[in-house]
């Protein structure tokens, strides 16, 4: 009966899925006369690789405002291993076409990233 428990106790520890987490690491934030980018850079410091679905989200706010609006969203991440980076960049579309925090003199970014284990992280990055 001892040797049951022990193998029943070991068979859950390899077979359960492990922990996997997502940080993001930074926010490059680049804003030229008629252009944004805003990279995301994410790492895997967890035990597990990260599968999908991963969903990041960026915000962007203009200072002196209260709430973030929401100006990217990419779920085509499927998966991170242990130890990888991954990132993704925001590009407005065509000149001026932005939102308008990103014309103000300063800005605040933020971006999450969620892991499919429901956890989610923070970077927020005022520019300049």
């Amino acid at each position: 009966m001892r040797n049951l428990k022990i193998c029943l106790v070991l068979a859950s520890l390899f077979l359960s899925p492990a922990s996997a987490d997502i940080e993001v690491g930074d926010l490059v934030v680049n804003r030229q006369a008629e252009s944004v980018n805003v990279r995301v850079n994410m790492h895997n410091p967890g035990p597990a690789t990260a599968r999908s679905p991963i969903t990041v989200r960026l915000f962007v706010r203009a200072d002196g405002e209260e709430t973030f609006r929401e100006v990217k969203n990419w779920s085509n991440i499927t998966k991170l291993a242990v130890g990888h980076r991954v990132s993704r960049d925001y590009f407005n579309e065509s000149p001026g076409d932005w939102d308008p925090a990103f014309n103000a003199p300063s800005f605040t970014v933020r971006a999450t990233a969620t892991s499919s284990a429901g956890r989610e992280a923070e970077f927020v990055k005022q520019f300049p």
